[in-house]
């Protein structure tokens, strides 16, 4: 019984970290190109660096999203059972 639980928190986990990890990973590298952009045409405009974190993060989420619901639907078999 607490081997269990112990298991699918552990899945739990790992799937908090398959589905994260992406997402913000390209919202840093939105971030980092949007900087790079502001500072090499002297443009501070905040807007700037908003759009490209959220294009960062809507990209990285298009990218994962296979293994986003294949990892969902394994957990869920996992925890609900066949």
């Amino acid at each position: 019984m607490n081997h269990d639980i112990m298991s699918i928190c552990l899945q739990a986990f790992r799937i908090i970290f398959i589905i994260g990890f992406p997402v913000l990973l390209g919202v840093l590298l939105g971030g980092l190109l949007a900087g790079a952009f502001q500072g090499a045409t002297s443009i501070k405009d905040p807007v700037i660096g908003y759009t490209g974190r959220l294009l960062g993060a809507l990209i990285a989420m298009y990218m994962v999203l296979p293994a986003t619901i294949d990892s969902v639907l394994e957990f869920s078999r996992l925890v609900i059972g066949p």
